[in-house]
């Protein structure tokens, strides 16, 4: 009995191990998939591929980006942005994606903050530039590079030595500087100065800064000593009576309806991060109740309903969805 014991012990760790490699190739096999697919520019495909990763739980920060890539490159650009917004939240110095967040501040027309994430990246990241990367560089900087060269030789150093480097002078005259070492960079816009705390971090809160869009009286900035970060603290508390008067607050604004539902869904996202779902339900019923059609209300009570357990309400919801998002499936199932 005992011998058959051992016996079976061997053999189900012979099942497990081989079923562990089995799925290890078949997610390798996937991820060089995915490549291929963005670079045949299958982007469709592509995200589809990444919704089978997602669901393995096989995934590092370069799919991720992939995935940020493809929406970018398909002109959904509120999903690029949260998938940059996952890429910089497992890897806050991910170049490439970095860049790709600079892209989507330029379309918002948030060229300070563009320059920022740049300079920042450039500051902390630049040895690590592949050929590609710097030409595509070159190309997003230097048009802000030969426009206003005082100013970015001011405020953005790290650009200032790299364009000085890449450009031979064309912008800014005098000898070049090869790898050019640059003071700690400057975020202009927001007045604060002083050292990032670490590669990426300035890039995140860029990140937070473009996907709110929200008025000053949603939210309240927090300048603390130089050298340290920006906090966006949300001016609300998890009782009903603030619930309710932040409900009543978002109603009453003399904004346009699309931006009302944005503002709900603004702060659902707060609570669900304090995993305050009552209050998240609240404001994304507040949303739904405008339009109960709208893609970015229909995900977010997908992802609160499965978050809670009731798959068959999120199910719905995701059945709803104007365009269907193989991601959101995924993590549903």
């Amino acid at each position: 009995m005992s011998k058959m014991s051992r016996s079976s012990r061997k053999m189900h760790k012979k099942q497990a191990a081989k079923s562990k490699a089995e799925m290890s190739a078949r997610n390798e096999a996937l991820r060089e998939k995915l490549k291929q697919q963005v670079e045949e520019e299958q982007y469709a495909d592509g995200l589809a591929t990444l919704a089978e990763l997602i669901k393995d739980k096989s995934y590092d920060a370069d799919t991720l980006y992939l995935g940020a890539y493809c929406y970018f490159m398909a002109g959904d650009y509120d999903r690029s942005a949260i998938w940059v917004d996952n890429t910089l939240s497992l890897d806050p110095g991910h170049v490439p994606t970095q860049i790709l967040l600079s892209r989507l501040c330029i379309l918002e027309d948030q060229t300070e903050k563009a320059l920022a994430v740049l300079d920042n990246m450039l500051l902390h990241s630049r040895s690590q530039l592949t050929q590609e990367q710097q030409e595509e560089l070159t190309d997003i900087l230097e048009y802000y590079g030969r426009e206003d060269p005082e100013h970015i030789e001011k405020d953005y150093p790290a650009i200032c030595a790299f364009l000085k480097d890449e450009l031979m002078d064309a912008c800014f005259g005098g000898e070049a500087q090869s790898q050019s070492p640059a003071p700690q960079p400057v975020l202009a816009e927001e007045g604060i100065e002083g050292p990032a705390s670490q590669a990426g971090g300035d890039a995140l809160s860029v990140l937070q800064k473009l996907k709110s869009r929200l008025q000053p009286s949603l939210a309240e900035v927090e300048t603390v000593e130089q050298g340290a970060a920006v906090q966006l603290q949300p001016a609300i508390d998890q009782n009903g009576t603030d619930i309710q008067a932040k409900l009543a607050e978002i109603a009453g604004k003399q904004v346009a309806l699309t931006m009302k539902m944005h503002m709900y869904n603004d702060v659902a996202g707060r609570y669900f991060l304090q995993r305050d779902y009552q209050a998240a339900q609240a404001f994304l019923d507040a949303a739904a109740a405008i339009d109960p059609q709208d893609a970015e209300t229909l995900r977010n009570l997908a992802m609160l309903a499965h978050e809670q357990g009731r798959r068959d309400e999120a199910v719905e919801y995701a059945s709803k969805l104007p365009q269907v998002d193989f991601v959101l499936l995924a993590a549903l199932r």
